[in-house]
């Protein structure tokens, strides 16, 4: 199991599975997606995908956000989906590491901090296009079924707040040390 059950209840849990399928549950064809709730203290209030389609949401994050913010940031997860985007990375993140031995030879006689640090710097870059890719996505399917799209900046800001983030926290060198584009140049382009 990958995290603790959900402490939502079921009414809490089937009220926003039918207002996901209510607003996207025609946009999915081809797509595998299923909402699934997990309790987190781990990742506090936070959703992402997984490759076979899953999209996870933690009771913390459910219990942040309103409706709509909970349906922009699904909107965002059914982008990384659509996309491939867990896929695409670990087939990244293999071809990057089979690249990196191949150029250095043997692994164990290299430092690894040596033999890491591009892979990671890569990847962190790679990260961030996901990251602009899934959000045009959800642009589109906000905009598709008739959703305000500020409700993702005000999801933004508030996940933000709860992990003790602020704007003035994106600097450049946090900027590209993060695997997510700035969180204030996500905000203005859903404002």
């Amino acid at each position: 199991m990958l995290a603790p059950p959900t402490t939502l209840s079921e009414e809490r849990q089937q009220e926003l599975r039918q207002s996901f399928d209510r607003y996207f549950g025609d946009r999915l064809t081809g797509l595998n997606v299923r909402v699934l709730f997990y309790n987190s203290t781990a990742f506090g209030a936070n959703a992402f995908a997984l490759p076979d389609g899953s999209l996870i949401f933690t009771d913390q994050f459910v219990e942040l956000v309103n409706e709509d913010e909970f349906l922009a940031v699904a909107a965002h997860e059914i982008g990384h989906v659509r996309h491939d985007h867990s896929i695409r990375s670990i087939i990244g993140s293999s071809t990057l590491v089979a690249a990196t031995l191949l150029i250095t030879g043997d692994s164990e006689a290299i430092s690894e901090i040596i033999v890491t640090a591009p892979y990671a710097l890569a990847q962190l870059a790679y990260s961030r296009d996901m990251e602009q890719e899934a959000d045009t996505a959800a642009l589109q399917l906000m905009q598709a079924a008739g959703l305000d799209r500020q409700a993702f900046a005000s999801a933004l800001r508030k996940m933000m707040d709860s992990h003790g983030a602020g704007q003035k926290d994106s600097k450049v060198w946090d900027e590209y040390l993060s695997s997510h584009p700035a969180t204030d140049q996500r905000i203005k382009r859903f404002e």
